[in-house]
């Protein structure tokens, strides 16, 4: 058996997790998350805690931040100050994709109310951008959501867009826009316009012949994926 932590932020892990399972009884979240009873009985007793693997294992299955399980806190929320102490590079911080569907909701509600508008960025290092050639003015973050794009792109998973781009390459990812619903896809050209494409069998293809291109608007292309696991 585990000692017992002295850190009150893993000591709080059992609320979190009372927390997450949301009226099911153990037995029932014990079936979600792959694990048994006894196992999960114990977490909620302050008794033992999970390894990282676990704790990846319930993040997912609940749909919740790996970070804030673990810490109570979300990565977006820690001063970026906290960040660099552990980094000997510049970090930086992408916006989010203002139509996302992570803060559109409530942003609408926060205009209506006269508030201000709830931003979210993600951080990643500098290097990692002048690497690649890339002009952070042109980058914006994305939260995927849906398993459409399973195994290439997992739910919750991070992504960073570029939107500029000099032209369609076939059998890339990108994040489209049509209406008020936005999209992650692969795209394919043909003769008579678009093939977007995604990686379920369930969901068809979708074909966006030449007079209708205009409907959808192409926001940049995915050059980073992130796992959740912040």
């Amino acid at each position: 058996m585990q000692s017992q932590p002295t850190n009150i932020i893993v000591l709080e892990f059992k609320n979190r997790l009372q927390e997450i399972m949301h009226g099911l009884n153990v037995s029932a979240f014990a079936k979600k998350c792959g694990m048994s009873e006894t196992v999960i009985r114990d977490y909620l007793s302050g008794r033992t805690f999970p390894s990282l693997n676990r704790l990846a294992t319930i993040a997912e299955k609940c749909d919740v931040s790996f970070c804030w399980l673990a810490t109570g806190h979300n990565l977006q929320d820690i001063p970026i100050k906290n960040l660099e102490k552990n980094h000997d590079q510049d970090i930086v911080r992408i916006p989010l994709y203002q139509k996302s569907p992570i803060n559109s909701q409530i942003n609408t509600q926060r205009k209506k109310n006269g508030d201000a508008l709830l931003t979210m960025q993600r951080t990643i290092l500098n290097t990692w951008i002048e690497q690649r050639g890339l002009e952070l003015s042109h980058l914006i973050s994305y939260r995927a959501k849906g398993k459409l794009m399973h195994p290439d792109i997992q739910n919750n998973d991070g992504l960073i867009i570029n939107t500029d781009y000099d032209e369609i390459i076939d059998g890339e990812i990108y994040l489209l826009e049509y209406e008020e619903t936005t999209l992650i896809r692969k795209l394919q050209k043909i003769t008579e316009g678009w093939l977007l494409l995604s990686n379920d069998d369930k969901h068809a293809t979708i074909k966006v012949d030449n007079t209708n291109i205009q409907k959808f608007k192409i926001i940049g292309k995915v050059v980073l994926i992130t796992r959740n696991v912040y």
